[in-house]
């Protein structure tokens, strides 16, 4: 009923016809007679009829319905069964146990699609060489090949594939030593090797080893099939070429049948052109080329309007990946936006862009950086010149106007914020740099009347700061499609996720030009620390901590680095405990002499640790303790004789 005119099918059922209709007009129009192709059917790919709708794949439950698994394979379809369900499949005796899903009393057969369709495949193979059994003994069973949607609606009746498969030997061999015996069966059987049953063989083959593979492989290999079955026309089409290979490379029959198989293809191809026509070009002056690339004959010299001249690269890798920036250039850029896809590379502009990015290397923000640029740009041209002091005072205003975020600093036992800290008293350099209105820029106060020499200091600083975005920009793109080009497609998307978000970007490749010959230099830089004996007092800059095992292996570098630091006494932290309802019961001051660490340990502590130590609900940017807190309430638990499992507050001072 629901295919009827105005129901919710009728559309459906209609486009499906016309799509037929303008198919087989399709055909007709190449030559095709239809009437004149004796038993020509309709291909039952065009009697479907495809639905708005689509049911989709139950994803957990196409090999198992447990999770799966690496070394297991699937699950035994009943306790004590010693096989799964390709096991019994490649085990079954007789049609009527796969017709009937025989698994044996009180078992539900598996419901898994590799199931289905493996039962469904086996059984179309069983018909297939039972079909091509009896035809060989002249029974016309061809007609249960062909695809039928109804059997025996027709004046004359038909075989089922059923029938065909249940029918017993004896029908095409009375005296046969297993005459009454069902022919699939059979031949599933003990007339595995009949020449029919060659397929069906390794049908067997196939399920006997799939039966056993990890459930997670057979999940992958499944998927792909359907795939391929599904609408990867590319796999189709590499199949028949390969068809035609194979039967070209045949050397069973012929003059070549004793030697080898022979190899290798001839490939070949034709097109045509369309629309040809020339290509614009603009004539030139003679004497603006060089003599020895002159014409001979004094004739007229033209450039194509759509070249982009040549790109001196100092390798084929560079020469590759500058194409690439070019024909994006050449193909996007216009009149109206000359600056998309347009890369500057020049050694200056490098020179800036490096000393961002080794900024952000060394822990600093982009924002920060570029607004160091500009600040220190502004107060350099106020140095130089006594007519521009007011430049240094003018930072503070655009401070104001492009602050960096800022972080909320709560008081204890106070849940709401109540003094709020710039990040770092530095000009946000990527909102200024961005910033697309006119002088001031949005920033307020003195800097509003500022002299005309003033104001165009502000703007050639401005300018250069958005140069030096866009010379970090240029890089970064000229890095990932060097990379591309190389096939380093994980370091071409780092650059880019560096370059999105503002993050620490990996070393640059596209900036090293490639020696020239193999006559090389090694420069080297070295740092020479005091030599120390770690077993004189001397040689212990905290004399109240005894030397540990990296100070006494590197006594000088220990020394140097506590030049930076204070007496160990001086390093201490407020650490306490609490009861269940928060109620501090007692608390000690840990400093470092207690923790028995030289300042070189501490360096190696904190290297990589400021990602640690959060307690806040929610916050995933921090996890963990760190190794020096843990260190800290080991000592204090020591001094207070508490238990491991004890929570303690530090409060660093």
């Amino acid at each position: 009923a629901g295919f009827l005119q105005g129901q919710r099918y009728f559309d459906e059922l209609s486009k499906s016809n016309t799509t037929k209709n303008i198919l087989l007009t399709f055909f007709t129009s190449l030559g095709l007679n239809i009437s004149e192709i004796p038993g020509f059917t309709i291909p039952p790919l065009l009697r479907l009829i495809f639905q708005h709708y689509a049911s989709r794949l139950d994803a957990s439950n196409l090999i198992d319905s447990v999770a799966l698994s690496e070394q297991k394979g699937i699950r035994e379809y009943a306790p004590g069964a010693a096989k799964n369900y390709l096991g019994w499949l490649a085990a079954a005796n007789s049609v009527d146990v796969l017709e009937k899903q025989d698994f044996g009393a009180g078992i539900t057969p598996p419901n898994q699609l590799l199931y289905l369709l493996a039962r469904k495949a086996l059984l179309e193979q069983i018909h297939q060489s039972s079909a091509k059994w009896l035809i060989k003994r002249n029974f016309p069973v061809e007609a249960s090949m062909l695809v039928r949607n109804f059997h025996n609606i027709r004046p004359e009746a038909d075989l089922t594939k059923w029938e065909v498969m249940k029918a017993p030997v004896k029908v095409a061999e009375p005296e046969h030593p297993k005459k009454e015996l069902a022919l699939g069966a059979y031949l599933w059987t003990v007339g595995i090797n009949e020449e029919e049953a060659a397929y069906l063989k390794e049908v067997r083959q196939a399920l006997d080893q799939l039966k056993d593979l990890p459930t997670a492989r057979l999940e992958r290999c499944f998927t792909e099939h359907i795939d391929t079955c599904a609408y990867r026309l590319d796999a189709w089409q590499m199949a028949l070429f390969k068809m035609r290979l194979a039967e070209l490379r045949q050397t069973t029959t012929g003059d070549h049948a004793d030697q080898q198989r022979r190899t290798g293809i001839y490939l070949g191809a034709y097109g045509w052109l369309e629309n040809v026509r020339p290509s614009p070009k603009q004539q030139v002056p003679s004497d603006i080329v060089p003599e020895p690339i002159r014409p001979a004959n004094g004739g007229s010299l033209y450039i194509e309007k759509e070249n982009g001249g040549f790109v001196h690269a100092p390798s084929l890798n560079h020469a590759a990946a500058a194409s690439v920036l070019r024909s994006g250039y050449l193909a996007h850029a216009g009149s109206a936006t000359p600056d998309t896809l347009a890369v500057n590379l020049s050694s200056e502009r490098v020179r800036r862009a490096l000393f961002i990015l080794e900024g952000m290397q060394n822990g600093q923000s982009l924002e920060a950086l570029l607004g160091y640029q500009f600040e220190r740009g502004l107060h350099d041209r106020a140095s130089a010149n006594n007519q521009l002091l007011k430049l240094n005072g003018y930072i503070y205003d655009f401070r104001a106007a492009f602050d960096i975020q800022k972080n909320m600093v709560k008081q204890q036992g106070d849940n709401s914020a109540t003094v709020s800290i710039p990040a770092t008293g530095v000009v946000n350099g990527v909102a200024l740099a961005e910033y697309q209105g006119s002088f001031p820029f949005g920033a307020k106060g003195g800097v509003e009347s500022a002299s005309a020499g003033e104001q165009l200091a502000i703007n050639a600083e401005k300018d250069r700061l958005a140069d030096t975005l866009d010379a970090v920009k240029d890089l970064l793109t000229s890095e990932s499609v060097y990379q591309l080009v190389l096939g380093n497609f994980d370091r071409a998307s780092a650059v880019l996720n560096a370059m999105q978000e503002a993050k620490i970007p990996p070393v640059l490749d596209v900036i090293d030009t490639p020696r020239s010959s193999h006559f090389t230099f090694t420069n080297r830089v070295t740092i020479q620390f005091e030599k120390l004996d770690p077993a004189l007092p001397a040689s212990n800059p905290w004399p109240t901590v005894p030397m540990t095992d990296r100070a006494v292996v590197e006594p000088g570098l220990n020394k140097w680095a506590a030049g930076f630091m204070p007496e160990a006494a001086a390093l201490f932290c407020r650490v306490a405990h609490s009861d269940a309802t928060g109620n501090e019961l007692d608390f000690a001051f840990v400093n470092a002499t207690d923790l028995r660490l030289q300042p070189l340990d501490y360096l190696y502590i904190l290297g990589n640790e400021l990602n640690t130590g959060s307690n806040t609900p929610g916050d995933e940017s921090k996890t963990g303790a760190s190794e020096l807190e843990m260190r800290i309430a080991a000592v204090y638990r020591q001094q207070k004789s508490l238990p491991d499992e004890q929570a303690v507050q530090i409060q660093f001072l």
